[in-house]
């Protein structure tokens, strides 16, 4: 065994108590903001820390207003149950600039290189990147310890994941998490790329739906977390493993056909995916752009932004006609009965019920009929 291999298994040795996993996130909270943050965060730390039983969530606040706000969330009754649970950090690289989304994409992944270290310190094993309008979801009512046994067992080091994206059906909604129940599912859950979209008069353009996604569509990632190096969280919601870890055989893996980051297992997808509740709730999504501000038509002024309503959001909310946006919001994002019994009918769109325990037991299953 060579110096460096010694040294690495001897480290590797030592850490083999660390366990359990931890999410990383960026969240902004200002006092204009209307829609009912307190309720959604009461529902995402419920089910990430006591459903799906992580450990650690490192929320790092990307003003002090957002610092002042998750102290005072933190004081409620409601948080008694996880609050120990919830690491509020004053991010070093909170905004100095709101206008410029790509500067707030680049603090999201200096916080997670942060949220690495402070997972590594507390000997948590695995990190989540997600935000604060998505959900993890794993089958069968498992946790999060059930997927990471699966990840020790193929000697995974990083695991790419499919989003599905949250189907409005109303304006209003005081809690996402508690309106939303249809998606539009990745098209990699269909067997299908994103190619699909070149293809002339594909389903997409037949239904008359204005686009498919809305948002992203390559996914979130989680990592393992290890005794030194430095793996890198980029800006396409991806972690790249160091050298070193892939020297020792340890894979990256994805459930995303074409776009996704590491080798495709299509298992992975009986393993997890990720919800994502982009522009769902007038007032969330007025909020959204309230606080991305009067942001450019490319990604540092390079990369042209390729979603049509988001550069709209942009520019209706900076307007402030009350009415208009009202209007814009309904007929762009939020789907009528008549046209999604159509997309169920054809796959495009799927069920994930995530009521409150107290009202269904059932972790969401997904239905859908055939293409």
């Amino acid at each position: 065994m060579t110096g460096f291999c010694a040294v690495v298994f001897l480290t590797l040795q030592a850490f083999t108590n660390s366990h359990g996993a931890a999410i990383v996130t960026t969240f902004r909270h200002e006092p204009f903001l209307e829609g009912n943050w307190s309720s959604v965060l009461n529902f995402w730390f419920t089910w990430h820390i006591e459903k799906l039983q992580f450990r650690y969530v490192y929320l790092f606040c990307d003003s002090v207003s957002s610092y002042t706000f998750l102290q005072q969330y933190k004081q409620n009754e409601s948080a008694a149950n996880f609050r120990d649970s919830i690491v509020l950090i004053q991010a070093p690289h909170s905004h100095t600039n709101h206008d410029d989304l790509h500067e707030f994409i680049s603090r999201q992944v200096r916080n997670c290189n942060d949220g690495y270290q402070q997972a590594r310190a507390a000997r948590v094993k695995w990190l989540f990147h997600i935000d604060v309008d998505e959900l993890i979801w794993l089958p069968n009512n498992s946790s999060i310890n059930h997927l990471i046994s699966w990840l020790d067992e193929h000697k995974i080091g990083m695991i790419n994941f499919m989003n599905h994206e949250g189907i409005p059906e109303q304006v209003d909604m005081n809690n996402y998490f508690e309106s939303v129940k249809y998606f539009r599912p990745h098209l990699s859950l269909l067997g299908l790329s994103g190619t699909y979209f070149s293809q002339p008069n594909n389903l997409i353009s037949k239904l008359g739906l204005r686009s498919y996604f809305v948002s992203y569509a390559n996914g979130k990632s989680a990592v393992r977390v290890m005794p030194f190096g430095e793996p890198a969280n980029s800006k396409n919601h991806f972690w790249d493993l160091p050298e070193w870890m892939q020297t020792q055989g340890f894979k990256s893996v994805t459930n995303i056909i074409l776009h996704g980051k590491g080798e495709y297992w299509n298992e992975a997808t009986d393993r997890v995916q990720l919800l994502h509740y982009v522009s769902c709730g007038y007032l969330f999504w007025k909020d959204k752009y309230a606080l991305l501000g009067n942001f450019p038509d490319a990604y540092n002024q390079q990369q042209d932004i390729p979603f049509d309503s988001h550069l709209r959001s942009r520019d209706v909310v900076i307007a402030a006609q009350e009415t208009s946006a009202r209007t814009f919001y309904e007929s762009t994002f939020v789907v009528q009965p008549k046209k999604l019994d159509e997309m169920k009918h054809h796959g495009f769109a799927v069920l994930f019920d995530v009521a409150p325990q107290s009202q269904n037991e059932n972790t969401a299953v997904p239905e859908r009929d055939e293409l």
